[in-house]
Order: structure tokens, then C-alpha cells, then sequence
């Protein structure tokens, strides 16, 4: 009975502190965590059309979920993109969710460059395409790859 008591106590102590955290997201960058996108939405009062839901945290949860499957080389870079771009975004001065997105696409070229996109291999390469596919519908998406690409070809 005493074990059950336990259990059940311990139950509802994870159930509260995750009820907390979708409530008060955290605002720190993180590499292990998407949650930073959840609360800048809540703080600059956008919806989930804009960036810090629509992209970012989107975006953020779809590799954090799948980066089991990704090779070793990409689950090195994942999260050192994941932090660099959560970083770059709380260095925007933009203040209101419908100017953000443009700002906020600019760090991804840093942000995959200063990580070392452009050494990861082509199948690597192609995993994060596949991984974001649905995104190259946006024109600003379409543009960041192209930029990253160009800036590829540079190095």
C-alpha cells in the first residue's frame, strides 16, 4: 500500500511540474530544449502562425524528435545548432511577432555556418532536407537553403 501511495505521489509531482512547464516554458536558449520558442511566443503575444511557433519551435521539436535516427555526426550538430539559433533569436531587436520572421530566418546562415553545416555529409545534408520539407513552401525558407548553400560552395 505504501509502495502504491509512493507511486501515485510521484505520479502527480511529474504531472504538476510538467503542467508547469507548458504553462511558464523556459526563456533560456538551450540545446536540449525547444520550449525557449514557446515562451518568447508567450512573451512578444504571437500565435502559432508566427515564427516562434510556426518555424521555430516547429522546426526545433521535429529534430529534437527524430535526432535518434540521425547519424552521429548530426546528433553532434543538432544541438549545437539548436542553442546557436536559439542565442542568435534573443539577440533580435525586433519587438513584435509580424516583423520577426525576416530577422529571425537571417541567423539560421550564421547559425548553420559557425556549426559546420557545410562539412556534414551529403547524406546528412539530405536527412535535414527530408527532415524539413514541408517548410520549403515559404519563400523564406526556400531562401535561407539557397543562402546557406551559396555560402557553401565559398568555403
Amino acid at each position: 500500500m505504501k509502495f502504491i501511495l509512493f507511486f501515485l505521489m510521484g505520479f502527480l509531482s511529474l504531472a504538476s511540474q510538467a503542467q508547469k512547464t507548458l504553462e511558464n516554458p523556459s526563456c533560456a536558449p538551450s540545446a536540449e530544449s525547444c520550449d525557449y520558442y514557446l515562451c518568447k511566443a508567450q512573451q512578444l503575444h504571437c500565435t502559432q502562425r508566427d515564427y516562434p511557433v510556426k518555424f521555430g519551435y516547429r522546426l526545433c521539436q521535429r529534430y529534437l524528435l527524430d535526432q535518434d535516427q540521425a547519424s552521429e555526426a548530426l546528433r553532434g550538430w543538432l544541438p549545437a545548432v539548436r542553442e546557436c539559433l536559439q542565442e542568435k533569436f534573443e539577440t533580435l531587436t525586433v519587438t513584435s511577432c509580424q516583423n520577426i520572421e525576416q530577422a529571425a530566418f537571417a541567423t539560421h546562415v550564421q547559425c548553420y555556418l559557425q556549426t559546420g553545416f557545410c562539412h556534414l555529409s551529403e547524406s546528412d545534408k539530405t536527412w535535414l532536407v527530408f527532415e524539413t520539407s514541408w517548410q520549403m513552401l515559404y519563400p523564406v525558407s526556400m531562401q535561407t537553403a539557397l543562402e546557406v548553400q551559396r555560402a557553401c560552395q565559398r568555403q
